[in-house]
């Protein structure tokens, strides 16, 4: 075990469980992000054991809560707003 422990940090940069919960955290940032589940079905999605790992695994790689992550900043919010909808398909287009 110490040795696959020690070539998996010479080829990735860091121990197997570490890269693990990092992967979890990007599948939980992209669930976030494109749907509406909440963080509890989130954590199930992503392998972790509760809701409670899930926000603890977010809060220490990215130094936010899965649910303020979620929330869109006033300046993100702005930004949204001002930009102009084509009819067609509702697709948004650069100003200029």
């Amino acid at each position: 075990m110490r040795t696959l422990n020690r070539h998996f940090h010479t080829l990735v940069g860091t121990n197997p469980l570490a890269w693990l919960h990092n992967q979890r955290v990007r599948r939980a940032q992209e669930l976030l992000e494109r749907t509406g589940l909440t963080v509890h079905t989130v954590a199930q999605h992503c392998g972790f054991s509760t809701a409670s790992a899930l926000r603890k695994h977010f809060r220490t790689t990215l130094g936010t809560s899965p649910d303020a992550y979620r929330e869109p900043s006033p300046s993100t919010r702005l930004m949204a707003d001002q930009l102009p909808v084509t009819a067609a398909r509702g697709r948004v287009r650069a100003m200029g």
